[in-house]
């Protein structure tokens, strides 16, 4: 496999064992999932900001 492939599948790997069950209206900037995301992208040089913009909707912005 190459390097780029496992990286991919590590992400993956570790984004679908994140519970989800919870309702996403109950999610908030410091839900596992948005938290993994942006240090994924912030470890790769983007700034991120995660926006809450009501009734439970996240909005992840981030520039490279």
């Amino acid at each position: 496999m190459t390097d780029g492939t496992e990286r991919i599948l590590e992400h993956l790997s570790r984004l679908v064992a994140v519970d989800t069950s919870d309702p996403p209206a109950t999610m908030d900037a410091n839900d596992p999932i948005l938290a993994y995301a942006s240090e994924v992208l912030e470890a790769a040089g983007c700034t991120v900001e995660v926006v809450d913009l009501g009734s439970g909707l996240r909005s992840e912005e981030h520039t490279s």
